[in-house]
């Protein structure tokens, strides 16, 4: 049980980090291209 909430949690914190990095990574480029 305790292991199933371990690895719903790290997926969960796997899929946020992905999407802050996409994010970080997009508006890195915006202010390069300008």
């Amino acid at each position: 049980m305790s292991k199933l909430v371990i690895t719903l949690n790290r997926d969960m914190y796997i899929r946020y980090g992905a999407r802050l990095a996409a994010r970080f990574v997009f508006f890195r480029a915006l202010v390069v291209d300008y």
